[in-house]
């Protein structure tokens, strides 16, 4: 008797074998013929076999899944590029070591501005023959070198080209790219993708500048160097996920190679670029984002001395404020994401109003004079500039579309890129004329108070036309209620 229930058992346990064998092999052609067809598979889907047990996930080949790998592999793209917080901490070094004044220093800051926002319009064309893998790659090739030429430099003027030039031009080509290849691989969960890949900067934030800190203590900033110039090589690897995903349904999932010829791409983005400029509304998104910048890159750069000389702390205590700065900007990258979810309100009025709370923020630097009100203050800077990460983004894409979204934002970029090689600029000469940074701080924030201002007329823009499609709806609305009331008021048409 045993032996023969043992027998049932086996067959039975053999049977449903073959048949999650058969469930898994048709779910994964169904899987695939939804991908064929272009259904949306954004939803994790599963299937149940007879004994009722879960037989078959999701793989990494899947792109549904594959898109959230982008995400952590932009994640760390972004999380070195929160470094840039970190080019601060040489200033006080270099200016010791090479005994020269904070003009000269605050160079590095707005050569790597200028390098980091204009270079991305240039190597568009190669954005577009290549796509954003290969580019991100080799930003962080550029990192590298950066990084590790920075160690044998033999004057400041060197600092300026390696850690301006090198790395201005590595984290155009990185980070510019991770902060909108996102887009491309998401419909409904864009938002929230856009929001943790790019929290990755505030999470560098709060950590490298600790470690840089850590670094220039115990190695000196030469070896401090090398050591951040074998990180960068991490951006290689991360950016080597950015894999192409075919189009499916008609949507844009990931870079798909181009296959149009040379003439017809330049063509192409020679009407982008004219559209464009002829488009009041982004005529004036780019003029605000150059004043913003100045003001952001203002604060950032000179945010270490700013401290110190404001409220004589120490070198170390200096070096913290920049982690409560990557504190503030995690926060603020999370929760505006989630306010875009939670609150029924125009992405580019949300914009504006988190930019008017930065502002106010800015303008009360100059009013501390201790450590603690010193740190609020910028962490309710760094809260309210974190949309430029996430909201920011989506704003283009609604107005610009899928199309454009690269050149527009290259565009961007590049009025950026004057501000912030302007600002720090100033802000420096101003400190050597005064010995002191409050005026360097209103003159922050007053750029961004123009960029508030600024930010009006296409928020009015954007208002108008989206009540204007609401009452086109309901004006069409009206019209087929008139129209069907008028047919079934007809003599015989009662149904």
């Amino acid at each position: 008797m045993r032996l023969a229930d043992k027998t049932t058992m086996g067959d039975r346990s053999k049977s449903d074998a073959d048949e999650e064998e058969t469930d898994s092999r048709l779910l994964s052609e169904s899987t695939r013929d939804d991908l064929d067809k272009g259904h949306d598979l954004e939803q994790d889907e599963v299937h149940q076999g007879t004994c009722g047990k879960i037989i078959c996930r999701r793989s990494l080949d899947d792109p549904a899944v594959w898109r959230w790998v982008v995400v952590a592999g932009m994640f760390v793209v972004s999380f070195f590029h929160g470094n840039e917080r970190s080019l601060g901490l040489y200033y006080v070094e270099l200016m010791d070591y090479f005994e020269t004044d904070s003009s000269v220093v605050s160079l590095i800051g707005s050569v790597y501005y200028t390098c980091y926002c204009f270079f991305g319009i240039f190597t568009l064309p190669l954005l577009e023959r290549y796509g954003p893998r290969l580019m991100i790659m080799l930003g962080g090739v550029f990192l590298f070198a950066g990084f590790l030429i920075t160690a044998f430099a033999s004057n400041v003027y060197v600092c300026i080209a390696t850690l301006g030039a090198f790395v201005g031009c590595g984290a155009s080509m990185t980070y510019v790219n991770a902060s909108s290849v996102i887009m491309f691989y998401f419909t409904k969960q864009r938002v929230l993708a856009q929001a943790i890949g790019t929290s990755g900067l505030a999470v560098g934030a709060i950590i490298l500048p600790m470690c840089v800190q850590q670094l220039n203590q115990r190695y000196a900033w030469r070896g401090g160097s090398v050591i951040l110039a074998a990180m960068a090589l991490n951006v290689c690897v991360s950016g080597a996920l950015v894999r192409p995903i075919k189009r499916t349904n008609g949507r844009s999932r990931g870079h798909t190679p181009d296959d149009s010829s040379p003439r017809d791409k330049s063509r192409g983005m020679w009407n982008s670029l004219k559209e464009l400029l002829c488009s009041r509304v982004a005529v004036f998104l780019f003029i605000q984002s150059s004043f913003i910048q100045a003001g952001i890159s203002i604060l950032t750069m000179h945010m270490k001395a700013a401290t110190i000389a404001t409220t004589g702390v120490s070198d170390e205590l200096g070096s913290y404020v920049i982690s409560f700065y990557g504190g503030g900007l995690f926060i603020g990258l999370l929760s505006s994401g989630i306010a875009m979810h939670a609150i029924n309100i125009e992405p580019i009025i949300l914009l504006e109003i988190y930019y008017f709370c930065c502002a106010c923020g800015v303008t009360l630097i100059p009013t501390c004079r201790t450590y603690p009100t010193m740190v609020g203050c910028i962490c309710i800077f760094a809260l309210f500039t974190a949309p430029n990460a996430t909201i920011l983004p989506i704003v283009f894409y609604d107005l610009v579309g899928a199309e454009k979204l690269r050149m527009a934002w290259a565009l961007r970029f590049a009025f950026c890129g004057i501000g912030g090689f302007v600002g720090p600029a100033i802000a420096g000469l101003l400190y050597d004329n005064t010995k002191d940074y409050t005026y360097s701080m209103y003159l922050s924030g007053a750029g961004i108070f123009l960029s508030v201002l600024l930010m009006i007329e296409p928020c009015v823009t954007v208002t108008r036309a989206k009540n204007m499609a609401q009452l086109d709806d309901v004006k069409k609305k009206v019209r087929e209620e008139e129209m069907w009331q008028s047919v079934t008021s007809l003599p015989g048409s009662a149904l």
